[in-house]
């Protein structure tokens, strides 16, 4: 990896249906985005197996593409898929990887890396705190006394029963301490791609495909 005063620019990318895309200058995170799907993926080709994922993975390996084009990096790091539990999308994720490899191989001429996500938030320490796993815990104990009691949704609002805390808060907990951002649940993604560069850039092993 390059050293700390060497110029380098890093686009670092979470690739899925909802890509998140961070770029990195001279080592500093300079800005980031996602790209998403204008429909899901089962719906191009009028919903017809296999041309739809085929057409909707062709759609964001472009977009992906273009983002590189525009973006002009010198090495691109991508987050390793993980075994998912559904087959659809599992499949989907799979061609949207290679897809865009197949763009990345004939057109860029900079450094294409792999991190896992296991390895990068390792390596920045991403993780759930034992406040975190004691608050799920106790989240928990009362949806299942509201869910024995019939309590309403706005019930179950006023006393705080909301969603757990997972590893992807975790993640956008960690962007906007250390960056001074201040992303959102709903900007999981984006936060997935920046510790995926942060981690690049930190030294984090590279996944060798096994």
């Amino acid at each position: 990896l390059a050293s700390e005063s060497s110029p380098m620019r890093l686009l670092a990318l979470d690739i899925s249906t909802s890509t998140g895309w961070a770029v990195f200058d001279n080592r500093k995170y300079s800005h980031s985005g996602v790209l998403k799907l204008s429909q899901p993926a089962k719906e191009y080709a009028h919903g017809q197996y296999p041309w739809n994922l085929d057409t909707a993975t062709d759609v964001l390996s472009f977009d992906v593409w273009n983002l590189v084009l525009r973006e002009r990096p010198d090495e691109i790091v991508i987050e390793e898929t993980n075994m998912g539990k559904q087959r659809s999308s599992q499949r989907i994720l799979e061609w949207l990887h290679k897809s865009i490899l197949g763009k990345l191989r004939a057109e860029f001429v900079g450094r294409v890396f792999y991190i896992s996500s296991s390895a990068w938030r390792k390596c920045l320490g991403v993780g759930l705190t034992k406040e975190d796993r004691l608050a799920n815990k106790l989240l928990s104990k009362t949806k299942n006394k509201a869910k024995k009691s019939g309590q309403t949704r706005e019930q179950k609002a006023a006393i705080g029963v909301t969603g757990k805390f997972t590893i992807k808060h975790a993640a956008i907990r960690y962007v906007n301490a250390k960056l001074g951002l201040d992303l959102r649940p709903k900007d999981d993604d984006v936060a997935d791609g920046i510790c995926l560069g942060l981690a690049r850039l930190a030294g984090s092993p590279i996944c060798d495909g096994t």
